[in-house]
């Protein structure tokens, strides 16, 4: 499948890289990543779902990570990210985040209401920092659900077939890295998550693993929670969780656009 990477150079000239996976549909989708990860490190996934829907699925590397530029604060995390919707020209389509993505998708949705039209929140931690070693202790904890993820997800790969492929771009993910001291500063800036949700009008869908740290929000505004039995924080990486995600994708695009959207196979 194509896949097509750019930077998007943003007015005052900050750079957003960008990805875009099967492209020249008619329909798009937005996906943002996690923290510490990438666009690269998803491919199997977006790549699975762009074909499934039949739709362009475009990526930004997040600020602070790999080769799009830094910054200092949550309000220009949030800002930054609206310029590039602004872009590309997003106007009320579907973004699906994955942890730091899903945590940042509201946001994003309040402060730029026009961009976004439903949403799709995997993985979404709702209980704020508390602190540095609050941060550390996070990072552990899933720093260890993505070794053992990711090394289940490179078995899978070569059993499919694409496993060198999936191998460079982990291994490429790994060594762009990420800015540590700045999103720091990002994660404690941002407001209660829970309450940005509650004020939000769109359709916004919840999947997390059972045995994920991060937390599920406690409001009952939101579609009703998606539990994958025995899975951790990472399991989109994992083909055999790929299918309650491709349902719920389905399922925003049909809620936005019914005409457009590609019939399910």
């Amino acid at each position: 499948m194509e896949v097509q990477q750019y930077p998007v150079v943003l007015k005052g000239g900050p750079v957003i890289m960008t990805a875009c996976i099967n492209p020249g549909k008619t329909r798009h989708a937005v996906f943002l990543h996690g923290l510490g990860a990438s666009p690269r490190a998803m491919y199997p996934f977006l790549e699975y779902v762009a074909v499934k829907e039949g739709v362009t699925i475009i990526a930004p590397r997040l600020p602070c990570h790999g080769k799009s530029d830094d910054v200092d604060t949550a309000d220009e995390f949030i800002a930054r990210l609206g310029e590039w919707g602004e872009a590309v020209g997003l106007s009320g389509d579907l973004v699906v985040g994955h942890s730091l993505g899903a945590l940042v998708l509201p946001h994003i949705a309040k402060r730029f209401p026009n961009q976004i039209g439903a949403g799709i929140c995997l993985a979404l931690p709702t209980e704020p920092l508390s602190g540095r070693l609050d941060l550390y202790r996070r990072l552990v904890h899933v720093g260890t659900d993505v070794t053992i993820t990711t090394s289940v997800a490179l078995i899978e790969a070569f059993r499919y077939g694409d496993g060198p492929r999936f191998s460079r771009a982990v291994q490429s993910t790994a060594s762009e890295g990420f800015r540590l001291r700045q999103m720091m500063k990002v994660l404690q800036g941002l407001s209660d998550v829970e309450l940005v949700l509650d004020g939000l009008d769109i359709p916004i869908a919840l999947m997390w693993g059972e045995r994920d740290s991060a937390t599920p929000p406690q409001t009952e505004r939101l579609d009703h929670p998606i539990v994958l039995p025995g899975q951790h924080h990472c399991f989109l990486m994992l083909r055999e969780d790929w299918e309650p995600i491709r349902a719920e994708f389905h399922a925003k695009l049909e809620y936005l656009s019914p005409s457009q959207s590609a019939t399910a196979s």
